[in-house]
């Protein structure tokens, strides 16, 4: 990740470091907890919401408020040994490891290959939120598309694949240059009629509004990363991806 993104927020180049947090005994139990991870510069406050379902299992969300983090979906949730692990798409990829305490939640917080203690009281019962169903797309939709853009004073350069899946549902990722390009699954990908909305996650949560043109070789939309927005326009790739 480029430094000059990182300056850009924090989001996009947190530091964690620290020791692991002492296990705890306690069994982890499902509930909605709150508390910080103790990163460099202040703590970052979490809202963690753990739920059990007879047939999947483990389940949760995340929230970070001052991230602009909201409900976002854990993933890999299992319990090894008394403690509880599971992967968020926070600060570029995140691992949480949990183990019951006296008053909740200890344990840690992993990502950018550090890792900090994280400390969360039980407050009441888990408000777990699940990804919404994507909506299939419309054949005009589905391929690859690029556009740079501009938030403040960067200038990004963003691909976007999207294709519709089994099931009467789609899915796809997008790739900002500058942020590493990595690609960020997205999310509530929704399309009606001929605007379309969607979530990328990974790092800071990216969501994008836009329509597609009457020639339908271009999506024009705004783009919006925490407080800030900018307009852009994906333009269809030269090869475009197949799909239904």
């Amino acid at each position: 990740m480029q430094a000059k993104v990182c300056a850009a927020g924090m989001a996009l180049c947190v530091l964690l470091v620290a020791g692991p947090a002492r296990a705890q005994g306690t069994t982890v139990a499902p509930g909605r907890f709150d508390g910080v991870a103790r990163i460099p510069g202040g703590p970052v406050v979490l809202v963690l919401d753990l739920d059990r379902e007879a047939k999947s299992g483990w389940i949760g969300s995340i929230t970070a408020p001052g991230y602009g983090v909201k409900g976002l979906p854990l993933a890999e949730v299992r319990e090894e040994g008394g403690e509880l692990r599971a992967k968020a798409a926070l600060f570029g990829g995140a691992t949480l490891r949990v183990r019951g305490s006296a008053g909740g939640l200890a344990g840690t917080l992993e990502a950018a290959g550090h890792t900090a203690p994280l400390e969360l009281s039980r407050t009441g019962a888990p408000q777990v939120d699940l990804p919404p169903r994507n909506s299939a797309l419309a054949a005009g939709f589905v391929g690859q598309w690029s556009t740079q853009f501009e938030i403040g004073a960067f200038k990004l350069h963003a691909e976007l694949s999207l294709r519709n899946e089994e099931g009467g549902n789609s899915s796809g990722e997008m790739k900002v240059v500058e942020m590493g390009g990595s690609p960020m699954k997205l999310e509530a990908i929704v399309q009606e009629g001929e605007a379309l909305r969607f979530k990328a996650v990974g790092g800071m949560p990216i969501v994008y509004e836009g329509r597609l043109s009457p020639k339908g070789d271009a999506i024009d939309g705004h783009v919006y990363v925490a407080a800030l927005d900018a307009a852009a326009r994906f333009a269809r790739a030269a090869h475009p991806a197949g799909g239904n």
